[in-house]
């Protein structure tokens, strides 16, 4: 490989560009664009020598971070931006960067990483501190991709250098500090593309080592335990994972990591196939036993397991009461005190409101309503006012200002869209590029040709578009598409929350997930129970609101709030948004009418009366039980039965016990 500056402009490092920033670091509009190459020659020349040469003379690293922030340009190696934001991305370069830190012998590892085999060096040059490299390597311009090649990259440099990469390189958003290095290294040929092969040999499919504290014979108790879940669940369910010859041996060699204890698993996973012969089974087993060289570890059998919908199960009462264990060796972060916590918490940004006080952004919002009650109506209405930057509602405003907003409707079908938004003269409603609104096609191969649970492929669908459509906030439309079992069961409305809140947190998004209510008993206010799968759904979601319907005027509905998490219950029951629904220039839609009592909305006047007149007794009762008097008597006084005002005494106990 050549290092010269004469180089041919067909050259990848001339023709592969980035964006570059000016400093501090809080400027995040591009000035230019610029190569790899330019990026070359800006890092040897004597622009930045001055400030380098004082940021390597400090020792304390903050300080050196808060120069570095102030004084020096930056670059986005892996991506072209307008603005270094999600919203204004514009295309992947091709590039990542890897970082690495605190390095004893610079130039010894220098020289390997220029002359490693695997990895095709684009750019390496001496950090701003000194005390590591920035090292540039092409990958596909592909969005999609570029985590998977990060996490091959990063297993690779483990597993090659025992070195551990900052995990913070894997976003494509990242920056790198310009620095001053006269002998930066840059790669003037064509450096090979890492490609799929490379990912195939290094993207890691083995599950995160436990801590190095556990000794090893609690790690194999736990292996046997984690092994037996999936093997229990692959028997009972019938799951042959071991069709393929390839994958019988690559399950047999992982098992090898138990020693004889996998032998047993072995044959309990053969004998599902029609194929399973025992001696068969026990010869190749012993074989593979006598050939295991640990290069095939678990990792590969719950990997194939995984491929089926099969995890381990390990819950921690059982790990603690059946391994000898000290818990504290699992959790490595320090607990915080109180002026610490309240210290970190000052940094954080403020919370912004998206819809009022009944969803702030970042938080997973359920909105649960009967059949008819116009929970799609209210959502689409949403998501438009998101994306344009508006506020729904007078009183239920937008802080958030535009939203890319990715909307999955299982509900309708285009025709009834076109319906909803657009008049009698065909005219359809101007909606903004930053809502996507459609539906997925479950007749596609995608669903249709896959041995994995419907459930499951939704969920990572919804991770494919998120990497593609890079969206502020999710919707989904409606939760029962997600799941093929009953959503009221507690388990499974549990395991779907969940993934949902993994969702939220692993691309920092807003999700609003429409939900169902069984039909609400009439006169009924509505409260939490009445969301399917509630107990789990409601408990786990950050906030929760409702739309009923009014018993007295059946073209009045209303808007509460039922639990908020980040602000002041505003729309509770004493104060729900009272709205029709209409037309307007092609958008159906929610008209603020006015707010009011919700008890006023389900109930008649002369209802109400009878119960103020009934909880009036309850209450002459207590009081007189609660002064000593006997229930016959108390009977006698209030005109009740006996067995009346023991219920109402009863039922009195148990609350106070609920209370306590």
């Amino acid at each position: 490989m050549k290092n010269e500056l004469n180089i041919n402009q067909e050259s990848f490092c001339n023709k592969a560009k980035m964006s570059l920033y000016s400093f501090p670091i809080t400027e995040t509009a591009s000035i230019t664009n610029i190569t790899t190459f330019e990026l070359f020659v800006k890092l040897k020349s004597p622009e930045f020598e001055k400030i380098i040469t004082i940021i390597r003379g400090i020792e304390d690293e903050k300080e050196q971070d808060k120069l570095k922030a102030a004084y020096l340009q930056t670059v986005t190696p892996s991506g072209i931006y307008s603005k270094r934001n999600q919203k204004d991305f514009i295309e992947h370069t091709g590039i990542i960067c890897i970082d690495f830190d605190h390095i004893a012998d610079l130039a010894d590892f220098k020289q390997k990483i220029l002359s490693d085999s695997e990895i095709e060096t684009l750019l390496l040059f001496l950090s701003p501190s000194g005390a590591g490299y920035k090292w540039f390597v092409r990958i596909p311009k592909n969005v999609s991709s570029h985590i998977s090649y990060f996490n091959a990259i990063k297993h690779y440099v483990k597993c090659t250098y025992d070195f551990e990469i900052d995990n913070q390189c894997k976003n494509i958003s990242r920056t790198c500090f310009l620095s001053y290095d006269p002998d930066a290294y840059l790669n003037v040929d064509n450096p090979k593309e890492l490609g799929s092969d490379f990912l195939d040999k290094w993207m890691p499919k083995i599950e995160e080592k436990l801590s190095n504290s556990l000794n090893n014979t609690f790690e194999s108790q736990l292996n046997i335990k984690r092994v037996k879940s999936v093997v229990d669940q692959l028997v009972d369910n019938n799951i042959n994972i071991t069709d393929d010859y390839e994958d019988w041996l690559n399950v047999g060699f992982s098992l090898c990591q138990l020693e004889e204890s996998g032998r047993d698993f072995f044959h309990q996973i053969s004998r599902i196939s029609s194929k399973y012969e025992k001696s068969e089974v026990d010869d190749k087993y012993s074989s593979l036993l006598s050939n295991y060289n640990e290069e095939i570890t678990l990792g590969t059998f719950f990997f194939l397991a995984e491929q089926y919908g099969v995890k381990p199960i390990m819950e921690y009462k059982e790990m603690k009461k059946d391994v000898n264990i000290n818990p504290s060796t699992l959790y490595s972060k320090k607990l915080r005190t109180m002026p610490e916590r309240l210290a970190e918490a000052k940094k954080l940004p403020k919370i912004q409101r998206l819809l009022g006080n009944i969803w702030c952004k970042g938080e997973v919002h359920i909105l649960f309503g009967d059949n008819g009650t116009g929970k799609s109506v209210w959502a689409t209405q949403i998501a438009n006012a998101l994306s344009k930057g508006e506020s729904t509602f007078i009183n239920l405003p937008n802080e958030a200002g535009i939203q890319k907003v990715l909307f999955y409707d299982f509900e309708l079908s285009d025709v009834q869209i076109m319906n909803r938004y657009s008049d009698a003269e065909g005219n359809v409603y101007p909606f903004n590029s930053n809502l996507t609104l459609d539906s997925l096609d479950f007749s596609d191969p995608y669903f249709t040709n896959s041995r994995v649970g419907l459930d499951k492929l939704i969920i990572n669908k919804f991770k494919e578009d998120i990497v593609e459509y890079k969206p502020d906030v999710l919707i989904i439309d409606n939760i029962t598409f997600l799941k093929t079992e009953a959503l009221h069961e507690g388990k499974v409305a549990l395991e779907l929350i969940k993934a949902l809140i993994e969702l939220k947190k692993e691309f920092s998004l807003s999700i609003l997930i429409l939900a169902h209510t069984p039909k609400v008993p009439p006169g009924s206010l509505i409260i939490n129970n009445h969301l399917a799968g509630s107990k789990h759904l409601s408990n786990h979601a950050d906030s929760v609101s409702t739309i009923g319907v009014s018993t007295t005027d059946k073209n009045i509905k209303y808007v509460k709030s039922v639990k908020c998490r980040s602000t002041e219950k505003e729309f509770d029951a004493n104060n729900v948004i009272l709205v029709k629904q209409e037309k307007i220039r092609s958008f159906l839609q929610f008209t603020y009418v006015e707010q009011a009592s919700e008890y006023l909305l389900v109930k008649d006047p002369m209802k109400i009366k009878e119960e103020e007149i009934e909880e009036e007794v309850k209450n002459e009762v207590i009081y007189l039980h609660q002064q000593g008097m006997s229930c016959r008597n108390i009977a006698a006084q209030t005109d009740l039965s006996k067995s009346k005002v023991d219920r109402i005494i009863q039922s009195h106990k148990i609350d106070d016990n609920v209370l306590l």
